[in-house]
């Protein structure tokens, strides 16, 4: 198939060449019922350049490896459930039997571009069936029909379409290349609105209601019914007018570089975005990597978080949130803090539990090393292993989740907890976001320091892992320093 004419004489250098590929490809594959995915080189751009063009759309941008913005969609799977991960895997393995991949000339498969599927799990079954989660559900995983995948000084333009709808409407999709083209070329972030949306109320749990539930799960552990249970709060943050998510994610990026950024809007008026420091599970061949991450400290004033620990409660927890900015002393207290590094062997221990059956050999450190982020540090045991037999992303995905680090121990009597006394459903909140291939590799992370953006509305989750000496107060301000997060990128975005 050639191109039009018209076109023809309207396209040339890179974007000639991808449209001619596009136009090549069509004529091999014409008369199947394939599912072509075309990979092309595109320009540099930032990221997030194409983002608001459609929905649904999404971003993904991990501290280390390529970027991904991908627009409208080829394929959605929705799944619901205690049964939605299964399910997901099931549909997307018949999804890749139709599938094929042609990459340009050049491109190797070594390069990691082969096709993904991206989104997404509610934190448990039914926590995303009502609003303001209703567009989200319990899971839903796209595959892209427009993707721009970016690593370093490479990237590439990913169309997924049916093949007989390619062959019937070249013309059109050889326009929508065209003006990608056109967007990405030009190398600018979307233009933000000049107005910024100023925050006119917030609205979050009284402190004496989070304290009888602190409380409540201190009893329930005396009891030994259980031995930690991460406590969750939800504030809801009105705005003088829509948010504007590009913004919002765009200060994400800077002011947490080294975190996985996300974006997942699939509703006219509903994006959920987060830019989280924890790994839940990463699968390259047979190598994996994941992480404990679970204990914390303030670095920054406790007037800037909006967290007032009071003395007696500091005291408490070993000095658990300090007021001034030194970051070695902080370190220092968070490393000696009992109480955090009890936590922390909880939430090893279990990754280890159910990694080590899994694996040839498993690397756990002994000791955690400290985690630095924008006004507070984390315990961090990072862990990584190489596994037995080939083992889908999403088998591990399902194993691990969730982990004590917003779960609790033990998982039954935590979630059971969790179901029964938090009175807003945590939706996507604290549960596993990324992607997978056909080869049953992917890139999970926990949707923590996360918010659901909605009109004139954000939803802000942050929550805190109790333990038997844990003080509410304390704990209190934790969750103020963590919503911080969000809360910071809303005020300062444009």
């Amino acid at each position: 198939m050639s191109l039009p004419a018209q076109q023809a004489r309207r396209l040339d250098g890179d974007i000639g060449r991808a449209a001619g590929f596009l136009a090549q490809v069509a004529t091999r594959l014409a008369g199947t019922s394939r599912l072509a995915v075309i990979t092309v080189p595109a320009p540099l751009a930032p990221v997030e350049t194409l983002f608001a063009i459609a929905e649904p759309a999404l971003l993904w941008d991990p501290p280390t490896g390529p970027s991904a913005v991908g627009i409208g969609h080829t394929v959605m799977l929705s799944a619901s459930g205690s049964d939605r991960v299964a399910s997901i895997a099931g549909q997307a393995e018949a999804v890749w039997q139709r599938v094929e991949w042609v990459p340009y000339p050049g491109i190797q498969s070594s390069d990691g571009l082969a096709p993904r599927l991206y989104g997404g799990f509610a934190f448990a079954a039914n926590a995303a069936s009502a609003e303001p989660w209703s567009d989200f559900g319990d899971a839903r995983f796209v595959l892209p029909t427009w993707q721009y995948l970016r690593d370093g000084e490479r990237a590439w333009l990913t169309l997924a379409v049916e093949v007989r709808a390619l062959a019937g409407a070249m013309s059109s999709y050889l326009a929508q290349l065209e003006r990608l083209f056109d967007r990405l070329e030009a190398g600018e972030r979307p233009t933000a609105s000049s107005e910024r949306a100023t925050i006119t109320s917030v609205r979050e749990m009284d402190r004496s209601d989070w304290r009888d539930r602190i409380q409540d799960i201190r009893a329930a552990i005396e009891a030994r019914r259980c031995r930690k249970i991460v406590a969750a709060r939800c504030s809801v943050v009105e705005l003088s007018r829509p948010v504007d998510a590009i913004a919002v994610l765009a200060q994400l990026d800077h002011r947490y570089p080294d975190c996985y950024r996300f974006g997942f809007r699939f509703g006219p008026d509903a994006v959920f975005v987060g830019a989280t420091p924890e790994r839940l599970i990463q699968r390259f061949g047979d190598c994996i990597r994941t992480q404990a991450l679970a204990g914390s400290i303030a670095t920054a004033p406790a007037e800037q978080s909006g967290a007032r620990p009071s003395a007696a409660s500091a005291a408490a927890n070993g000095d658990h949130l300090i007021a001034a900015g030194n970051v070695r002393a902080a370190a220092r207290a968070l490393l000696a803090s009992r109480k955090d590094r009890s936590e922390q062997t909880l939430v090893v221990d279990a990754i280890e539990e159910v990694l080590r059956p899994l694996c040839t050999e498993l690397h756990v450190p002994a000791q955690p090393e400290i985690r630095a982020l924008r006004h507070v540090l984390h315990l961090e045991t990072p862990i990584s292993g190489t596994l037995r037999a080939p083992t889908h992303v999403l088998d591990l995905v399902a194993a691990l989740h969730p982990t004590p680090a917003v779960g609790g121990v033990p998982t039954g009597s935590a979630m059971a907890w969790i179901a029964e006394r938090e009175d807003q459903p945590r939706g996507w909140y604290a549960a596993p976001v990324g992607w997978f291939d056909a080869a049953g590799q992917g890139e999970f992370a926990v949707a923590i320091r996360s918010g659901l953006l909605r009109g004139n509305t954000a939803y802000l989750y942050v929550g805190a892992g109790i333990v038997a000496d844990s003080d509410p107060d304390s704990e209190f301000a934790e969750t103020g320093l963590k919503q911080r997060a969000v809360l910071g990128a809303l005020e300062k975005a444009r």
